[in-house]
């Protein structure tokens, strides 16, 4: 990929520190950026891939919850407040876990002491 593209994709992705760094180093011609420069070729492409894929994905949960809610006869809003009641609950399960284990883990350490 050219300097100037992959400039152009760090500045797509948000990355603009990256991509200042990445045309100063190919303006220098410096041998280490030559010598990166597939490796970071292929790490960009891989994250916009990735960022692809998150995408698609979050559009799938939302249509298929909107769908939901729609045979449920529920409107946009209350899907998103269900979702976000969803989305609470399973945080406060999982840190009332997490304490639960964390004080399980503090009783055993201090029968050990």
């Amino acid at each position: 990929m050219q300097p100037n593209a992959m400039i152009q994709t760090l500045k797509t992705l948000k990355l603009h520190g990256m991509a200042q760094a990445v045309g100063e180093l190919a303006s220098q011609g410096s041998p280490a950026y030559q010598g990166a420069e597939g490796i970071l070729d292929s790490l960009l492409k891989a994250e916009v891939a990735e960022r692809e894929v998150r995408s698609v994905s979050y559009q799938v949960r939302w249509q298929s919850s909107r769908r939901i809610g729609t045979c449920l006869g529920l409107t946009s809003a209350r899907v998103l407040l269900t979702r976000h009641k969803f989305e609470r609950f399973t945080k406060v399960c999982l840190l009332r876990t997490l304490r639960t284990w964390c004080s399980l883990v503090g009783q055993a350490q201090e029968r050990r002491i």
